[in-house]
């Protein structure tokens, strides 16, 4: 499963945990699968991202110590659509 928090310091990196062993809070909500794996958020994360299309990415840099990628060297990131193409553009 995937947990996007909306934390000041967690930003756009969700964290990838095996299924169950990340207590969902009473406020976090679906926002849809990956691949079979759910993806949820916080719901005032959620509510900014209305109608927004979300990227998942695997980019450079260290993980959060908790996510199953942590210490391998890459982690995930979550975009919206048009930033990703934005990035892309750049390239």
């Amino acid at each position: 499963m995937f947990h996007l928090s909306g934390g000041c310091c967690d930003g756009t990196a969700p964290i990838c945990m095996k299924q169950g062993e990340f207590p969902l809070g009473s406020l976090d909500v679906l926002l849809g699968e990956v691949e079979g794996a759910p993806f949820y958020t916080g719901i005032g994360q959620a509510a900014l991202m209305t109608n927004a299309e979300l990227l998942l990415d695997v980019v450079e840099g260290e993980s959060d110590s908790f996510s199953i990628e942590a210490g391998d060297g890459q982690r995930f990131i979550a975009r919206t659509l048009s930033c990703a193409r934005d990035s892309l553009a750049k390239e």
